[in-house]
């Protein structure tokens, strides 16, 4: 099954840009790359952020990052049953996006 995801799918109305791929590492791989090219957004790896899920079980990323990759896992379709995305911010805490949370 192909794999897309808008750019204005992410918030970023006014960008025009998709990616279609084969498998969702590949197209989660443009997009990260145009995320930070484009709009300079402190998005991490794609191969950091597919190693956390996959081993770990966590990704931490700045607070402001994750609605995207919220969004991201979302049409994508990545499975985040028993993983978690955190965020840091002004709080100092983490804070769940997905996933279950053991806390």
């Amino acid at each position: 099954m192909i794999k897309q995801i808008k750019c204005k799918d992410l918030g970023f109305e006014g960008c025009q840009f998709r990616t279609r791929g084969a498998t969702a590492e590949a197209v989660l791989q443009e997009i990260v790359e145009h995320l930070r090219a484009e709009h300079d957004v402190d998005v991490p790896d794609a191969d950091v952020v597919l190693e956390a899920l996959l081993e770990d079980g966590e990704l931490e990323v700045d607070e402001e990052v994750r609605p995207i990759v919220q969004h991201l896992f979302s049409k994508l379709d990545i499975e985040l049953r028993g993983k978690r995305v955190l965020g840091t911010g002004g709080s100092g805490k983490d804070v769940a996006l997905g996933g279950e949370d053991d806390d």
